[in-house]
């Protein structure tokens, strides 16, 4: 029984034609976490079928986590605003965001309603408007639309949610062409205004550097998970020495200050942002001695999602804690080499800490963060040489399968001949009519059928051999490029 969970928002975008709202619905199996599709679409119906299959497939469907709820009439979804759409196709409007996959760089050259106006979008007529695929309308299939270009927010272009209001208001006040002049409209390399994190940083940590406009760090310190006392930094450890490299701290969401409430009123007040390992955009973490899989989440310490507020010292830190580690993360990761890269473990005979490498430690490929279902990798060569010893000696059964119907066909033929002597004077008595006749059929039908046969599975074998245990097959086992021991 399949168990999902629809993940359902919806944005109201304002146009020149009005409001237009989009409807975006990613269906989850909760079971593996695995998106199973995805529907984006300005179509209350087509919205209510997608919803509709998904329960046919589960009747125990929820929706945001929760069950028997309706998105249209709880909330979930605001009122589907008035959008001209005809006069808009007449006119040929190209005003209309594309929904989740106008993420961050990506607009349709959305035109603003006014400064500060509800999601308003500026207006990027220089700006790749191409528009990723996306599932199709009018179809009621659970369609795998393009998922990778689907998100389960929408981003502006120009976001500055987390900016202080009067900066934001000023910025807002500004036309694009005055935004040039002040060389802060953010395009073609000019400054952008955004919401800048402040670090939070412990006296341990310099920042090597910031950018002017930006929410990437580099900062050198001690080992450090997330707030000053996390790490074996904030353990107070020697020999905890670590690089952290970020491109987005405080991730899709970074905020410059937080509103107060005080005696006087509601006011604004900086805020500071700890490194997150699960929440922030791009990092690459060096570290003389950390708990890598405790704080990454990986493994047997579960999901991402269950351990990122959870700041607890944990007694086990898997065997690969307490040691150096470099992590590489990101939504997606590269590793390039023109020529070759190689993986490799085992070089030394100590590790960092000063402790002999008594075990062996190999590769391990992790999908999905499941390290209970890994399973040992396949050596080529030695798979080969198994098959090709399988291969021959079923080729031998078919010998030997064949050599015992030849015994058994001269036994026949000697059964067809075969008489008894009579009692009358020891005259052999006629051969048996229905021993002729069988054995004559007998021997028809070895010859067609079993003979034939084995030829038929000779011939076969020596294919499967040719196509998968050879080099030149068409399907050869073996990768022409890639190893592993």
């Amino acid at each position: 029984m399949a168990n999902y969970n629809i993940v359902a928002k919806n944005v109201n975008v304002a146009t020149s034609k009005g409001t237009k709202t989009y409807y975006n619905m990613v269906l989850i199996d909760e079971d593996t976490g695995q998106i199973k599709s995805a529907v984006n679409t300005t179509s209350q119906t087509e919205s209510e079928v997608f919803i509709s299959e998904a329960k046919k497939e589960d009747p125990s469907l929820k929706i945001n986590g929760k069950n028997d709820v309706d998105p249209f009439s709880d909330g979930t979804f605001d009122k589907q605003k008035n959008y001209d759409i005809e006069s808009s196709e007449k006119q040929g409007d190209t005003s209309l965001s594309q929904g989740p996959s106008s993420n961050l760089s990506k607009t349709q050259g959305i035109s603003s309603t006014g400064p500060g106006a509800e999601g308003s979008y500026n207006s990027y007529n220089d700006f790749d408007t191409s528009v990723p695929p996306r599932a199709t309308r009018g179809t009621t299939d659970l369609m795998p639309s393009s998922l990778f270009s689907l998100s389960l927010f929408e981003k502006k272009a120009r976001d500055l949610d987390g900016v202080p209001k009067e900066k934001k208001k000023q910025f807002e006040g500004l036309s694009e062409e005055q935004k040039g002049k002040k060389n802060i409209s953010g395009v073609f390399g000019s400054k952008r205004v955004q919401a800048r994190t402040k670090r939070e940083t412990t006296a341990c940590e310099l920042i090597v550097a910031q950018g002017p406009d930006n929410n990437a760090f580099i900062v050198i310190g001690n080992d450090r998970a997330s707030k000053g006392h996390t790490g074996y930094g904030g353990k107070g450890h020697t020999q905890c020495d670590s690089i952290d490299l970020v491109a987005g701290l405080g991730g899709y969401n970074p905020q410059e200050v937080e509103k107060v409430d005080t005696e006087n009123g509601t006011v604004e007040s900086e805020i500071k942002t700890n490194p997150n390992f699960f929440l922030d955009s791009a990092r690459i973490y060096i570290s003389q001695k950390t708990d890598v899989d405790k704080n990454f989440g990986i493994g047997e310490f579960g999901l991402a999602e269950k351990n990122k507020k959870d700041d607890k010292d944990d007694k086990d830190i898997g065997k690969y804690g307490a040691k150096s580690a470099i992590v590489t993360k990101a939504d997606n990761v590269r590793i390039i080499g023109r020529e070759s890269i190689r993986i490799v473990t085992g070089t030394d005979k100590f590790n960092s800490q000063g402790g002999e490498v008594l075990g062996k430690s190999g590769v391990e490929i992790v999908a999905m963060n499941d390290t209970e279902t890994l399973q040992p990798m396949v050596l080529g060569d030695n798979l080969i040489e198994l098959l090709d010893m399988i291969v021959s000696q079923i080729e031998d059964l078919a010998n030997i399968n064949n050599a015992a119907r030849k015994y058994q066909m001269k036994m026949n033929q000697a059964i067809q001949s075969h008489v008894h002597l009579s009692p009358f004077f020891a005259i052999p008595t006629t051969v048996a009519p229905a021993a002729v006749a069988g054995g004559i059929q007998c021997d028809i039908e070895t010859t067609i059928k079993s003979e034939l046969s084995d030829l038929k599975q000779s011939t076969n074998l020596q294919g499967v051999r040719h196509n998968y245990l050879t080099e030149s097959g068409d399907k050869f086992i073996n990768s022409k490029l890639n190893k592993v021991n």
